[in-house]
């Protein structure tokens, strides 16, 4: 048997030890530093923008609703996200438009996300997978900065 004491409570209960199981199984989900750690671990999620893996395509049978860690699937997310929440694409827009110039709309067409930008007082459309590195990453960490995922 082994005790384990921590900081608020000298008398916390003994638990059996063997060298095959981790002792932070046996730690409840009290606020004291180990769990508050565990706790933060299991809600942290990381990405790595790639902007030439980000793709415009939307696949509907894709299960997962995250757009991947390197945003590979950023053509579904964005396509559910459109068709979940229309009312919060407004605020992107507006910041997409003050950093690309000409933007006026990301939106799903054939089941590919396409950009329309006006170019010379025309409006010109742009399959996702058409931009610059710098303009998938720029809507990739603007869609970052508006949506959780």
């Amino acid at each position: 048997m082994l005790r384990i004491h921590d900081a608020g409570d000298p008398t916390a209960p003994p638990f059996p030890a063997d060298v095959r199981w981790s002792a932070l199984a046996h730690f409840g989900d009290r606020l004291d530093p180990i769990s508050h750690f565990k706790q933060l671990v299991r809600h942290l999620w990381t990405f790595k923008l790639v902007p030439d893996r980000m793709s415009g395509a939307v696949n509907k049978a894709l299960k997962t609703g995250l757009p991947g860690t390197s945003l590979e699937h950023f053509g579904t997310w964005y396509a559910r996200l459109l068709a979940q929440k229309p009312a919060a694409i407004a605020p992107l827009f507006n910041d997409l438009k003050n950093v690309i110039d000409g933007f006026e709309e990301l939106a799903e067409d054939n089941a590919r996300i396409t950009l329309s930008l006006r170019i010379s007082q025309e409006t010109h459309l742009f399959d996702f997978d058409e931009l610059s590195d710098g303009q998938r990453a720029l809507i990739g960490l603007g869609c970052k900065s508006h949506f959780a995922w």
